[in-house]
């Protein structure tokens, strides 16, 4: 075990095993709940919700009629410029790495 506040902290095999445990408690409550779906989130950071600052992910249980909205709909957030001008500083950084 090791901690970390933020996903970019871990370290790559970490993180493949971490996604692996989150599949099997996805099966697990899937078999044992018959949930139809699955909302998968992590916090990254404060002001993503995170509370605690430490990584985690949550694993929430879907239902058919559940009220429950797509991880799209957590927050209001209109973009503050033209999608392109966002495309192209995502391009910028990319071609750094």
């Amino acid at each position: 075990k090791e901690h970390v506040e933020v996903l970019t902290e871990l370290e790559d095999e970490v993180a493949c095993d971490i996604f692996k445990v989150t599949k099997k408690v996805e099966k697990l409550l899937k078999e044992s709940l018959d949930a139809d779906a699955f909302t998968i989130g992590i916090n990254d950071g404060r002001a993503a919700g995170q509370e605690i600052p430490h990584l985690h992910i949550n694993v929430l249980p879907r239902f058919e009629g559940d009220g429950g909205k797509p991880i799209h709909s957590v927050i209001e957030n209109p973009p503050r410029e033209k999608i392109s001008k966002t495309a192209e500083k995502i391009r910028k950084t990319s071609n750094k790495s």
